[in-house]
């Protein structure tokens, strides 16, 4: 019996397909400087705890998160060593795309004291700028010929040194995310005066964050778990959401038929 046990388990570990269909963890290769949407230990943050629902949901769960620059997360999961790829521009080749798991509203951010006009891409042309890094593959075809065509346009892989730049008055305008710059914000402001006051330029959509994957099969399993926790999230809005009253109906007095009319008095002469 034991025999038999100990061939059966060495039939199960020796097995690719047993294996790989046992093995529910998937690795993420994601940047390195976006909290609060992932944390640098990896495992917290707002978008870490969205993720984490939804694989939830197809039985998955985050084996390790990577935190890379932008261009090295994408080779990670370019290369294979990695399964997917969190926030992906759009159209890498060679990768599968989910849905959107979570939207990103990026802004330009100056300061007030400068007094910027800044209502469309255009005005960003003849100014310093400071952009995340790729900003020109996320910002849509005007952005990136603005970036082009403007010598004093950059781009940073630190997330934090771009809100510094700004605070110090060493560029005239930052391309970030909102609750991003709010975050370090607060972050630096012991070491440089962020009560500054400063206007937000929305110039740009809300971002559909999607998540690419090396594997077609993880990124639909992936896709699945984020409808899943998507058509849950709307239910519970949904039900969140008081009935209206329903509308007072003001009731009509009801005469009594023709047949229960008392019948007319007649006249004191007819009768």
């Amino acid at each position: 019996m034991r025999r038999l046990l100990l061939a059966s388990g060495f039939m199960l570990v020796s097995n690719p397909l047993l294996a790989q269909n046992a093995n529910t963890e998937i690795s993420f290769a994601v940047s390195n400087t976006i909290p609060p949407y992932f944390f640098a230990n990896g495992q917290s943050g707002i978008q870490y705890e969205r993720l984490a629902s939804a694989l939830a949901k197809q039985s998955l769960s985050i084996g390790h998160i990577y935190l890379s620059p932008n261009k090295r997360a994408f080779r990670q999961v370019a290369s294979g060593n990695v399964d997917c790829l969190i926030n992906a521009p759009e159209n890498l080749a060679g990768l599968y795309y989910t849905r959107s798991l979570i939207s990103y509203q990026n802004s330009v951010f100056t300061l007030t004291s400068n007094k910027l006009a800044i209502d469309s891409v255009a005005d960003l042309a003849g100014i310093s700028v400071m952009g995340f890094q790729n900003a020109t593959q996320y910002l849509g075809r005007d952005f990136y010929q603005m970036a082009l065509s403007n010598p004093q346009y950059g781009e940073s892989n630190s997330q934090k040194s771009q809100v510094m730049m700004l605070f110090s008055g060493r560029v005239d305008a930052i391309i970030l995310e909102g609750r991003i710059f709010d975050y370090y914000r607060e972050q630096l402001k012991f070491r440089v005066d962020t009560l500054q006051p400063t206007s937000r330029h929305s110039l740009f959509a809300a971002a559909p964050r999607k998540i690419a994957c090396h594997s077609q099969s993880i990124a639909q399993k992936i896709d699945l778990g984020i409808a899943q926790l998507d058509r849950e999230e709307a239910e519970e809005v949904r039900k969140s959401i008081p009935s209206a009253p329903a509308p007072k109906l003001e009731l009509e007095p009801v005469s009594k038929p023709e047949s229960e009319l008392e019948p007319e008095k007649m006249p004191l002469d007819l009768k």
